[in-house]
């Protein structure tokens, strides 16, 4: 079950959000990591908004929306995608 970045549209296991690290190596809690991710999308472990290039437009704004609507990373899962 993937997450889109909201800037990109590159998908993301939602399960990865509970396995991510800071740039120091410190492990980053499942909430701080869907905080980051909503943030910086690709870019949470360098704390770097992401600058891929565009992958899946509306992807992209499928996953904006809804993180823009809610804080739980359990209610991104599949809202990018487009297929269904």
């Amino acid at each position: 079950m993937d997450i889109n970045c909201r800037h990109c549209g590159e998908p993301l296991e939602h399960d990865a959000l509970h396995d991510q690290y800071d740039i120091n190596g410190e492990k980053l809690t499942y909430s701080e990591a869907g905080r980051r991710f909503k943030r910086f999308g690709c870019g949470l472990e360098d704390q770097t908004v992401c600058d891929n290039p565009m992958i899946d437009l509306f992807a992209s704004i499928g996953s904006a929306t809804i993180q823009d609507l809610s804080d739980e990373p359990e209610e991104w899962i599949n809202y990018g995608n487009t297929a269904y």
